[in-house]
């Protein structure tokens, strides 16, 4: 799973053929969140966590 993000503890990975809509998992020591990435029709929107 590639990071492409570390911040403040926090790590955004995209995992390879993942399925769609496109998004990101955030993950950090309390637990994950996925976010859809509506680009560009819309913002970033927190799918679950």
């Amino acid at each position: 799973m590639p990071t492409v993000l570390r911040l403040d503890g926090l790590r955004v990975v995209i995992y390879p053929n993942d399925h769609r809509p496109a998004h990101v998992h955030v993950i950090g020591a309390d637990g994950e969140a996925v976010f859809n990435l509506n680009c560009p029709e819309g913002p970033v929107v927190l799918r679950e966590a």
